[in-house]
């Protein structure tokens, strides 16, 4: 009855998804409250288990799934480098040889007021009237906090330079495309 509710394929996933977790059935079974047998009939489909069985399965595994996926906090560079909208450009420049980098957010009182960008010194560049950090700067970049999954930054980081990371509402890091490519 509960097979044909959830479909034998979903009773499939358990094993291969155990697996990738790196749990064996033993452990699976001790942390879903069930035996190691119980579970390895359910592996092969050679019982029909009850719902509440199958549930506790599922949710050992999205649990084990999530704490698997890497939070940003594991990406982000924590010594932020940064300018101040009075900085002239060539030390904004220096700054991202040195380290570097190729953005560097900018602070006023404590707080974030926008970013720098080395498409944003070219441009500058361009025109030729721009001095300071505050003249090329564009928006403050996205800010999330330090156990937002790796997932999510990615969908941020095709639309922005950096993304940067708070805890406890104070900026803690900076994470760039760079960054989650060497954390993978």
């Amino acid at each position: 009855m509960l097979i044909t509710m959830l479909g034998m394929q979903d009773l499939a996933k358990i094993r291969p998804l155990r697996r990738k977790l790196g749990l064996t059935q033993k452990q699976l079974a001790y942390m879903a409250g069930l035996s190691q047998s119980m579970l390895a009939k359910m592996e092969t489909g050679a019982v029909d288990p009850g719902y509440s069985s199958v549930q506790k399965v599922f949710a050992v595994l999205e649990t084990a799934q999530k704490k698997e996926e890497p939070s940003i906090s594991q990406c982000m560079k924590r010594h932020l480098i940064t300018a101040s909208p009075s900085e002239g450009l060539k030390s904004v420049v220096r700054k991202m040889r040195e380290h570097g980098i190729s953005q560097l957010p900018v602070f006023s009182n404590g707080g974030v007021v926008g970013i720098v960008s080395e498409s944003d010194i070219l441009a500058a560049m361009v025109s030729g009237k721009a001095k300071r950090a505050s003249d090329v700067m564009t928006d403050v970049p996205p800010v999330v906090s330090k156990d937002t999954p790796v997932k999510v930054v990615l969908g941020l980081l095709n639309h922005y330079p950096a993304v940067l990371v708070s805890e406890r509402g104070k900026v803690k890091g900076i994470v760039t495309k760079s960054d989650v490519i060497a954390c993978l």
